[in-house]
């Protein structure tokens, strides 16, 4: 369920910062009990290069910031649900991001059994371009989750014997994809 994908039953595209959505989606999660659920909602303002935007703090970021926080507090409800079922799911931000600290990020990992695990994506093959030409992100991420699988196999950090692309510039956008060894 992903802004860019199409609900196969209603035919609209999903909007899960939209209540009516989320209910749509709460209740196939109730009815189909994935197992696991990827959780990742956009990252981009609560990153911390957030601090060097002009726009911070108008009108216009404090509603884009607002609809952020709600995507957010939707995935805390959906994982909290999924730990209470006895399911799993994992919750995946940039590392340095601001959305760790909020609170119900904070009662979510307090849950019995939910942990963090960091890596850094350049240890999953991310690669991004510069002025220099291709290079790996190294782009470090966090994982919250109650997966031992997740928790016990995910932390790769940076292996080193590389030159790393900076993701700023424009750059971020494309490194929000997983990558094939990261997806396996």
């Amino acid at each position: 369920m992903d802004i860019g994908t199409t609900d196969p039953w209603t035919g609209e595209v999903w909007d899960l910062s939209d209540r009516r959505c989320q209910k749509r989606a709460l209740k196939l999660i109730e009815e189909h009990r994935p197992k696991f659920l990827m959780l990742s909602p956009p990252c981009t303002l609560f990153s911390i290069l957030q601090n060097l935007n002009p726009g911070k703090g108008t009108p216009e970021w404090e509603k884009r910031y607002a609809e952020a926080v709600e995507l957010l507090r939707f995935c805390c409800t959906v994982a909290a649900f999924q730990v209470r079922q006895g399911r799993y799911f994992a919750l995946e931000h940039p590392q340095g991001a601001t959305s760790w600290t909020r609170a119900e990020v904070q009662r979510l990992g307090n849950m019995k059994g939910v942990g963090e695990v960091d890596l850094d994506m350049c240890a999953y093959n991310l690669k991004s371009r510069d002025a220099d030409g291709e290079g790996a992100a190294r782009k470090p991420t966090r994982l919250m989750s109650n997966s031992p699988c997740v928790l016990g196999g995910m932390a790769a950090r940076c292996p080193g014997g590389h030159r790393h692309v900076h993701l700023m510039g424009g750059r971020a956008a494309a490194a929000a994809r997983y990558t094939k060894e990261c997806s396996s």
